[in-house]
């Protein structure tokens, strides 16, 4: 809890959410958020102080040092950020947005940062896109953007669809993730898998490799996305064998809170649950289920890496990637 404090301040300021200058939440808030003591909240701070990135003002709080955003220079490759979420604090996009930047500033690249969301999500993209070199997409895509500029290398993070060979594509695994997930719902004893997805094609792929794999041991139940805000619960009966995999963890979360208000208890502890991104663990105030995810910060370096491949060898095809998971427990 520590380490996922500090990974949460990093990428705060590295997402624009904590701006220069802005103030960090106050320290007993941070206790609480993160259920760690004063002193560790402090050494945690003081360590985003040595690295320069935060300092301590008397009586007044934590303030985000105006340092730790580097300038924008207009000479270099100029690659345009688009990151799919109006809350970066419940994204992976901002931890990912760090490993971006790391390799940005040892590539000597220019990032420029535009959060698209709404209706005009495709107006503000084009214009994102017009006085740039590259374009990396941070986020799921694939139900919005139907075309991409035709003379601009693009990568996509979480994006599965590779837009007629002119994208770079880069998702966790599916393979591993069904492979962890089948596992999982084994010592588990489960006997029927509830797999609930929203309509994005990196999930069909999810649902196709699990079902696959989870064939010779058990059933398995599809449940689809509804109205956003407003989505029905899947019948479940606790204590009868059944374990409920979710595609995503903002999904997870939406129905984990819509089960909590009709049964009054915790999806997670009547049934196994199991995610897929690691939301669960990175955002503090997601209820905490088991999950599958990958490195963010690593993904971005890999996602940045690509970019780089592609502007230093003009006409080089696009590369299908696949990122490593891992299985972590709440």
């Amino acid at each position: 809890m520590y380490q996922k404090l500090i990974d949460y301040l990093e990428a705060a300021i590295a997402s624009g959410h904590l701006k220069p200058g802005g103030r960090l939440p106050p320290l007993r808030e941070l206790c609480s958020q993160f259920s760690l003591s004063m002193g560790t909240v402090q050494r945690a701070i003081a360590q985003l102080e040595d690295r320069g990135l935060v300092e301590g003002k008397r009586g007044s709080g934590v303030y985000v040092r105006s340092s730790a955003v580097k300038a924008k220079r207009s000479d270099l490759a100029r690659v345009a950020v688009i990151i799919e979420s109006a809350r970066t604090e419940v994204s992976y996009c901002a931890h990912a947005l760090r490993g971006v930047q790391e390799v940005a500033d040892k590539a000597g690249m220019t990032l420029t940062i535009h959060f698209v969301h709404g209706p005009t999500f495709l107006n503000k993209v084009e214009a994102a896109c017009a006085d740039c070199d590259f374009l990396l997409m941070l986020g799921c895509f694939d139900d919005r953007i139907l075309t991409l500029p035709k003379t601009l290398p693009a990568v996509g993070l979480e994006i599965h669809r590779d837009y007629d060979g002119r994208l770079s594509p880069i998702t966790i695994d599916p393979w591993r993730i069904a492979e962890l997930a089948v596992d999982y719902f084994r010592k588990k004893e489960v006997k029927e898998v509830i797999v609930c997805m929203e309509k994005f094609p990196a999930h069909f792929v999810r649902r196709d490799l699990v079902a696959s794999l989870w064939a010779p041991h058990g059933t398995i139940r599809n449940h689809y996305e509804r109205v956003y805000g407003c989505d029905a619960l899947p019948e479940l009966t606790p204590g009868a064998g059944t374990g409920v995999l979710f595609c995503g963890g903002a999904y997870c979360e939406r129905l984990s809170l819509a089960y909590r208000a009709k049964s009054g208890k915790l999806l997670q502890d009547d049934f196994p649950v199991l995610s897929v991104d690691g939301k669960s663990i990175l955002v503090p105030a997601y209820q905490q289920v088991d999950t599958i995810s990958t490195d963010w910060v690593e993904a971005g370096r890999v996602a940045m890496n690509e970019c780089l491949r592609r502007l230093q060898n003009p006409g080089v095809l696009p590369r299908r990637i696949y990122l490593g998971a891992f299985y972590s427990s709440r």
